[in-house]
């Protein structure tokens, strides 16, 4: 391929290496030419690398002897990522600096998103000033460079700005039944909804996901302490550490230490022990309570974390601290200047660590117990009942065989799992039609009776015909469906909801339940089965949201590794 300096290319994530030497992580990339390449990630790829499929790089230059290009990271990629426009953000000021034409500028930084530039502004600001800052636009130079730019600072309003309802808003709904667990994420407060799954991920990785845990509880003990929540998810509600159970005796201290775990909450808090003890130390170890509470048939645990007054090491090198409710690693002099000041701060933080709220913790006899495993309807083609047919013209049949007539519309199995339970037609108006299968094919007659309609017949009024019918599903009433949908000024959206928000009714050829806003536009559907809600617990809406809330925006950052479950389990 012939690469050319200050261009944008497209390369294919491979995964992501750890120097040793120099513990310095790496995304390995490959072009269409088979050519493999390291490239620097940012902070963010780093735990995003297992959802990312592709990345837009620049050649920085190319080597004159090998002509093998390098490569960096676009930029303008991340911080669209990171930043909306015309919201506001918090920075502080790390530097005043003189430009080569003597104009003075700032270097601020966003230390929840571990960005910053240059700022040139006509307010007098000094090191150390914190201030927010309204995004105008996101831009990129003729080195693709990108940077942001920002409003001036107490600009005012042109006019008044009518607000839609946002994320934020449609959260708080989802908290009027239950409270956010442990309170907001922050500084002493972080949730995470598994140790087998990687955010973003739906096969497990529980060495992966360890390892982000033990990051975060080194994070509190080198600040101020805190509570991590697991089983909970990104809205703060909880999803239960169910689903980890069948995990435990997966890992490299099972692999290659001979560790063995049962399905019991008392293994669940050896294995978080172990990693604590193998990677952070003993110490570490010593200074970290673990407790398990539940809701309804979902556990949760709570790891208490203590401050440390020496700093705590992930694998004797690597240095985080809590910063807002982020990790920050730390750097060169960073480092240094944590170490000196450590004593000081410490003397501050260990009288400030956060009270545990008021839980019902699970009895400790109970943590031995073995824990039931979320049940997994398995179905295969020998499980398969019948087959339902849906035709261009709106008809519909049933049969044993499958169709293969030339005006097939949809053709949906009935399994004998689901043959009581649930048929879902799903319309691209944003309507729902939910019907028990076998009420339908087996009615009772005038007399009471049941009779089973003529198999291989076609019959009339087999689906509401003022709507494109997209999907036919046959599922259990402890399923979910999640629906995308774009509004009128071109945002998209995506939520969740249990079967329970969508009316059964005796009628396949009624329109059912409105389940997105009726002015939605590129509607489609995926089936969550029930033993997958935990990836996208977090877009799971209550029932009464069907119809008022498109959900979420898929713009939203704080969603996008649920985002990129949510899109793998509808490609299944």
């Amino acid at each position: 391929m012939n690469y050319q300096v200050n261009e944008v290319y497209t390369l294919k994530v491979l995964g992501l290496v750890l120097d040793t030497r120099t513990e310095q992580h790496y995304l390995q990339l490959q072009d269409e030419d088979g050519k493999t390449y390291r490239v620097k990630p940012f902070n963010y790829y780093i735990d995003w690398a297992g959802s990312l499929d592709t990345v837009d790089c620049v050649v920085g230059g190319i080597d004159e002897l090998t002509h093998r290009p390098w490569f960096k990271l676009r930029k303008l990629d991340l911080l669209e990522k990171l930043y909306e426009v015309g919201e506001s953000y918090p920075f502080v000021v790390r530097e005043k600096c003189v430009d080569n034409n003597g104009a003075q500028y700032y270097v601020i930084e966003d230390n929840v998103r571990e960005i910053s530039q240059r700022y040139y502004s006509r307010s007098n600001h000094e090191v150390g000033d914190i201030f927010s800052l309204t995004v105008k636009d996101i831009e990129e130079n003729n080195y693709k460079d990108a940077y942001l730019t920002f409003e001036p600072e107490n600009a005012p309003a042109e006019a008044p700005v009518v607000k839609k309802k946002d994320d934020a808003e449609i959260v708080e709904g989802l908290a009027e039944q239950r409270e956010k667990v442990g309170g907001a994420e922050g500084l002493c407060v972080e949730w995470k909804s598994s140790i087998a799954f990687v955010a973003g991920e739906i096969e497990a990785n529980i060495d992966r996901q360890l390892s982000i845990i033990l990051k975060i509880i080194a994070s509190f003990q080198n600040a101020k302490g805190g509570n991590l929540y697991i089983g909970v998810n990104d809205n703060g509600v909880i999803s239960g550490i169910n689903q980890d159970f069948q995990y435990l005796n997966t890992g490299t201290d099972v692999t290659e230490h001979g560790m063995k775990y049962s399905a019991s909450l008392d293994s669940y808090q050896l294995k978080i022990h172990n990693a604590v003890k193998a990677r952070l130390g003993a110490m570490s170890n010593s200074n970290i309570d673990i407790k398990f509470a539940k809701e309804g048939d979902l556990y949760y645990c709570i790891v208490s974390v203590q401050p440390m007054r020496r700093p705590v090491f992930l694998d004797q090198t690597v240095l985080f601290q809590r910063a807002g409710n982020m990790c920050q690693r730390l750097r060169g002099e960073e480092i240094t200047n944590f170490i000196l000041d450590r004593e000081h701060q410490f003397a501050q933080y260990h009288s400030s660590v956060q009270v545990q709220p008021e839980i019902k913790y699970v009895e400790k006899e109970q943590e031995s117990q073995p824990i039931q495993e979320p049940v997994i309807v398995k179905t295969t083609s020998s499980d398969v009942k019948f087959y339902m047919q849906f035709y261009d013209n709106g008809q519909w049949s049933y049969s044993k065989k499958q169709s293969s007539a030339s005006d097939l519309k949809i053709e949906v199995p009935i399994y004998k799992e689901t043959l009581k339970e649930v048929l879902l037609l799903c319309y691209d108006n944003g309507c729902v039609n939910r019907i028990r299968p076998y009420d339908f094919l087996n009615p009772k007659r005038s007399n009471g009776k049941r009779g089973w309609k003529d198999e291989d017949r076609r019959y009339e009024n087999g689906f509401y015909s003022a709507a494109n019918l997209l999907n036919v599903y046959s599922c259990v009433a402890g399923d979910y469906i999640a629906a995308y949908s774009t509004d009128k000024n071109g945002d998209k959206y995506a939520k969740v909801h249990a079967l329970s928000a969508v009316a059964e009714h005796t009628s396949i050829q009624l329109k059912g339940n409105q389940v997105v806003p009726t002015d939605s536009k590129e509607v489609s559907y995926a089936l969550i089965k029930a033993h997958q809600y935990h990836f996208v617990s977090a877009l799971c809406l209550k029932d009464y949201q069907t119809t008022t809330n498109s959900g979420f925006r898929r713009k939203n950052i704080q969603f996008r590794a649920t985002f990129d479950n949510l899109d793998k389990l509808a490609k299944q």
